[in-house]
C-alpha cells in the first residue's frame, strides 16, 4: 500500500515512472527547468532535490491506535464554542444580577466606584498584553509580503489537513478507488501537477512536501488541496475546462493556497475573531433583559462579524491565490491567459449573486477582470523563464467578443415586449435560423471534449 508520507517503495515507484520507461515520460515531456528569477530571496537554496510527487491508487484500509488529543486539535475544538460560552456566561451573570438583593448590588456599586482607577489599570494592562500578543504574531508571506495573523503554522496543521482528508474520503468516496494511471484522465492531470512541482521546485514549500495526487471518477466539481499536501481531484471538473492551460490554472491556484498557507492563517484569524468577541457577545446576554432580544441580537452580531471580517479575509486569500496562481504557471511555462478565459467562461452560467458581502469568493466576472489587471507581469515572467512561444492570438479575444454582445443585448423583458404575441418558442426560424454570433458563443461557453484524449499518449 503506497502511503501519503511517501514510503520507499511508493516513491521509488513515482520516480520509476517519471525517469524510465520505453516510452517518453511525463517528467521529460515537460522537464522545464525552474526559472530562478521569479522569487530571488523567497527560498533557502539548500541543494537539495524536491520531494517527488507521488500518485498512488487509493485502497481505504485504515486501522489506528488510540491515541491523546493534539493540543492544536484542543484549541480549535474550543474555538467554535467561544461564543456559545460567552453566550451562557453572560447569562449566567444576568440571572446572578437579578436574585442579588438591592444592598448587595448598591455595595458592588460603591467597590467599583471606589476602585475604579485600579480596575481601569488593570482594564489596559489586558488591552495592552492583548495587542502586544497580536503584535507578536503578526508576520508578512514571503511571496507577497501582506501582512498576517499566525498563530498556527502548517507543520501544526499538517494533523488537521490528514484527519479532513480521511474524513472526506471515507464519506464522500467510500467505496470508490482512485483511478489508474493508465486512466488518461489520470495521467493528463497527474503530467500537469509534475510539469508545476518542477518548474517550481526552488520554493521551500514545494520542497518540504510529498505530494499526494488521487483522482476519483465522479462528477461532483471538486477540486482541492490540503496542508499535508494531498490533492483531490474529481473528473467532473474536466467538463468545465478547454485545455491544459486551464487545468494548471485550478491546479496551480489549490497548490497556492498551500504554499501561502492560507489554511492555517485562516485557522488563525477565526481564533482571534473568536477571542475578541467573547466580550461583547457576553454583555449583550448580561445586559439585554429579554432571553429571545439577546438571542436575536447575538445571532445578528455573529453575522455582522462574519460579514465584515471572516468573509472579506476568505475574497483576500482567494485574490491572492489567483495573482499566486499565475506564477506558478508561467514558470511551468503554460499560458496563464487561458485562466481569465476559464473564469470568464463560467460567468456566462453564474447566477445572480446576493452581493460580495456575503461570498466567500470573489464572481466568476470578478476574478476575470482581476486576473486580466494581472496579466502583464505574468506573460514577463513567462518570458524570462526562456519559455516556447506561444502560438499568435490572444485566446482571451473570442470571449470578449461574446461578452461584448451578451451585455449589449436588450434583456429579456424588452425582448418579450417586442416580440408580443406573434412570436412562437417553436418556430421554424428559431430551429433552423443559426446566426454566426451564436456559434461564437457556443464555442466560448462549450468545452473542448477530446482535449484529455490526444494529451499524454
Amino acid at each position: 500500500m503506497l502511503s501519503a508520507r511517501g514510503g520507499l517503495c511508493g516513491t521509488t515507484l513515482l520516480r520509476c515512472l517519471i525517469t524510465r520507461g520505453g516510452k517518453r515520460s511525463l517528467a521529460s515531456r515537460h522537464g522545464y527547468p525552474p526559472c530562478q528569477q521569479a522569487y530571488p530571496n523567497s527560498w533557502r537554496k539548500t541543494g537539495v532535490k524536491p520531494r517527488v510527487p507521488l500518485y498512488s491508487p487509493f485502497t481505504y484500509i485504515h486501522t489506528s491506535s488510540p491515541r491523546n488529543l493534539h493540543p492544536v486539535v484542543s484549541l480549535l475544538l474550543v474555538k467554535p464554542l467561544a461564543r456559545v460560552a460567552a453566550a451562557v456566561t453572560g447569562w449566567w451573570v444576568k440571572r446572578w444580577w437579578r436574585r442579588l438583593p438591592n444592598k448587595d448590588r448598591i455595595k458592588i456599586k460603591e467597590h467599583f466606584q471606589r476602585h475604579k482607577i485600579g480596575y481601569g489599570g488593570l482594564l489596559l494592562f489586558l488591552l495592552a498584553s492583548g495587542y502586544g500578543f497580536y503584535v507578536n504574531h503578526v508576520t508578512a508571506n514571503p511571496y507577497t509580503g501582506r501582512k498576517r495573523f499566525m498563530i498556527y503554522n502548517s507543520s501544526q496543521l499538517e494533523l488537521l489537513a490528514q484527519e479532513r482528508f480521511d474524513s472526506i474520503i471515507a464519506h464522500q468516496f467510500a467505496g470508490k478507488k482512485a483511478l489508474e494511471l493508465s486512466d488518461e484522465r489520470a495521467a493528463a492531470i497527474l503530467g500537469v501537477v509534475i510539469r508545476l512541482l518542477n518548474a517550481n521546485s526552488d520554493i521551500r514549500e514545494v520542497q518540504n512536501r510529498i505530494w499526494t495526487l488521487k483522482v476519483f471518477d465522479d462528477e461532483d466539481y471538486l477540486v482541492g488541496a490540503y496542508s499535508s499536501g494531498q490533492i483531490i481531484f474529481c473528473t467532473g471538473f474536466l467538463d468545465l475546462i478547454q485545455n491544459e492551460h486551464q487545468l494548471a490554472h485550478v491546479l496551480a491556484h489549490e497548490m497556492s493556497h498551500v504554499i501561502l498557507e492560507h489554511h492555517a492563517e485562516s485557522a488563525s484569524h477565526e481564533y482571534l475573531i473568536s477571542g475578541l468577541i467573547t466580550l461583547p457577545m457576553a454583555m449583550i446576554w448580561a445586559i439585554l433583559p429579554s432571553d429571545i432580544a439577546a438571542g436575536v441580537t447575538g445571532w445578528v452580531f455573529s453575522k455582522l462579524v462574519d460579514m465584515m471580517t471572516l468573509l472579506p479575509h476568505s475574497r483576500e486569500q482567494e485574490a491572492e491565490a489567483d495573482t499566486f496562481s499565475l506564477k506558478l504557471m508561467a514558470k511551468a511555462c503554460y499560458d496563464a491567459r487561458e485562466s481569465s478565459v476559464f473564469w470568464g467562461r463560467l460567468s456566462f452560467a453564474e447566477e445572480a449573486s446576493s452581493g460580495k458581502w456575503f461570498d466567500t469568493h470573489p464572481s466568476h466576472s470578478n476574478r476575470q477582470a482581476f486576473l486580466d489587471g494581472q496579466m502583464c507581469e505574468a506573460m514577463m515572467l513567462r518570458q524570462s523563464c526562456k519559455c516556447p512561444e506561444l502560438p499568435p492570438g490572444d485566446p482571451r479575444h473570442l470571449l470578449w467578443q461574446v461578452q461584448k454582445q451578451k451585455s449589449s443585448a436588450p434583456s429579456q423583458s424588452e425582448e418579450k415586449e417586442d416580440a408580443g404575441t406573434n412570436s412562437l418558442p417553436d418556430s421554424r426560424e428559431d430551429k433552423e435560423g443559426t446566426s454566426s454570433e451564436n456559434k461564437e458563443e457556443e464555442d466560448a461557453e462549450r468545452p473542448a471534449k477530446g482535449w484529455v484524449t490526444g494529451l499524454y499518449r
